[in-house]
């Protein structure tokens, strides 16, 4: 009776295998890459970086970069919120500050935006809640129908050290 129990968990073992793939041999597949366009990768790194000045600014952010970099996570006690708005049909994109746990601890915040031409513009945004900058993005005049603006986020704290929370492309977003 044990004999008939333990060969039919046996056949239903090798079945599932069967079923499963766990019996190929060891063939490797290759992947291919693609790179992300709109929606790129978030990756957190804890190193802070010193404020940003002019000429520090200038090495994070290259005038004509558009290539979207990994961004900072804030310490849990430094948390804030921060929106990156949509690129309207004028090309304008709001960058709003919601506030959070580490509001006080927040100096200013530095909106940076590279436009297509290579161009960029830089505001700064107070702590306060729904502080709102809005910047002038690529519209779609010309060449540039299928512009992408760069718009990056930097948060200073009292400490003097800055966060990079955030580095996103915006397209521009014709009248539906």
């Amino acid at each position: 009776m044990k004999l008939k129990y333990f060969v039919s968990l046996a056949v239903i073992l090798c079945i599932a295998a069967v079923f499963a793939g766990c019996t190929q041999s060891g063939t490797t597949t290759t992947a291919t890459t693609t790179t992300p366009v709109v929606c790129p990768t978030v990756s957190v790194c804890t190193c802070p970086t010193a404020d940003i000045g002019p000429e520090a600014l200038a090495k994070v952010a290259p005038a004509g970069s558009l290539t979207v970099e990994p961004t900072q996570t804030l310490p849990p006690a430094n948390m804030v919120n921060i929106t990156v708005g949509w690129k309207d049909i004028y090309g304008k994109i709001p960058v709003v500050f919601d506030g959070g746990q580490g509001q006080n601890s927040v100096k200013d915040i530095t909106v940076v935006l590279t436009r297509v031409d290579g161009t960029t513009q830089t505001a700064t945004l107070q702590p306060d809640n729904d502080a709102t900058v809005v910047m002038d993005g690529t519209t779609s005049e010309g060449p540039q129908t299928t512009a992408f603006d760069r718009v990056q986020v930097y948060v200073n704290l009292y400490t003097g050290v800055s966060y990079k929370v955030a580095d996103v492309l915006r397209p521009y977003r014709e009248r539906g």
